[in-house]
């Protein structure tokens, strides 16, 4: 039961985390950068999500304000891309002892990117 319930809450912040690769990852150099310049471990933290909220943020207002398809598509493509090859790599551990062959392991691997790069691309511009 507890082992289900932490695989559950594990997965679902796996899948917070990697939906939302782009954001968290410019918001965590940014913390980075204020850890070393002496801001710590809370005003790091501090850091991270008010950067990460607002590139967010910022990365939807564009979405939205756009209106070329070409550039739409190019944003879409910015924002979908580091969740999907993230989502490659996730499915790339987890397959490695479950899958019976490197082909059926590659499907796999393609197939779980592809579904993750396609959820952030639908929450870029759901807004949730």
């Amino acid at each position: 039961m507890v082992f289900a319930l932490s695989a559950l809450l594990v997965g679902w912040f796996a899948y917070r985390l990697i939906v939302y690769a782009l954001p968290g990852l410019a918001g965590l150099i940014v913390a980075q950068w204020a850890f070393d310049a002496g801001a710590g471990p809370l005003g790091s933290l501090i850091v991270w999500g008010a950067v990460s909220g607002a590139i967010l943020g910022f990365v939807r207002w564009l979405y939205r304000a756009v209106r070329e398809p070409e550039l739409r598509s190019l944003l879409a493509l910015a924002f979908a891309t580091p969740p999907a090859v993230v989502g490659y790599f996730l499915f790339d551990d987890l397959s490695m002892a479950a899958a019976p062959s490197e082909l059926w392991r590659q499907a796999l691997c393609l197939a779980g990117a592809t579904s993750i790069g396609l959820i952030a691309f639908a929450r870029l511009g759901g807004g949730r």
